[in-house]
């Protein structure tokens, strides 16, 4: 991963120092990514794509395409949408669904299906999210490094399971102690409802 970081910096002239300035991201952070101590978190990581403009999936080599645009580049436009349209029959949402809980405009949707332009990164990553798959996956109908790969590794079987899954990546995006503060919250708070309803939880 930290190989990318690297030519992203060497295509940019810019030293890590330059990119910790900008970013706010600590040098120490940086440097510990290079000597393979430890990776950057996602909020991190994300800084860093932005900072360069490439997609977080790239810098992480989850993805060939730097950015919405490469992908585009090698990909129709109406095969994204045709994705994206596969994706609302699988789930059995709307656009306008979409739109009302990603806080991605109707007509943003709506130019897109008639090829007029594409959502910008962060949109298609709203998107993305979702659904629970990759924005390559969004754009081609297929996951960039298997091409018969399948979402139902995140499927969810109703729209309660899918919510629960958008919680669960947002979570992704914590610490792991407040990510485990969070779990023992939800835990808690179950159990107090199933209390209050006279429900018996699993023993």
């Amino acid at each position: 991963m930290y190989e990318r970081f690297a030519l992203l910096l060497a295509e940019n002239n810019v030293t890590p120092y330059r990119v910790s300035k900008d970013t706010g991201i600590a040098t120490a952070t940086l440097s510990d990514w290079k000597n393979g101590r430890s990776t950057p978190k996602n909020d991190k990581l994300q800084k860093i794509a932005d900072y360069f403009n490439v997609s977080l999936d790239w810098l992480t080599g989850n993805s060939d395409y730097r950015n919405v645009q490469d992908l585009i580049k090698s990909e129709s436009n109406d095969n994204g949408y045709l994705a994206f349209s596969k994706l609302l029959n699988e789930r059995g949402v709307t656009a306008y669904k979409v739109s009302k809980e990603t806080g991605v405009t109707q007509s943003t949707l709506s130019d897109w299906k008639r090829g007029r332009s594409t959502p910008k990164t962060d949109n298609m990553k709203k998107i993305a999210d979702y659904f629970g798959v990759s924005i390559d996956y969004l754009m081609t109908g297929k996951e960039s490094n298997d091409e018969n790969t399948s979402t139902e590794k995140d499927y969810a079987k109703n729209e309660t399971e899918r919510k629960l899954l958008v919680l669960c990546r947002k979570a992704n995006d914590v610490s792991e102690e407040e990510r485990e503060d969070i779990i023992n919250l939800f835990e808690n708070t179950i159990d107090l409802y199933l209390k209050a309803k006279g429900i018996k939880g699993d023993e």
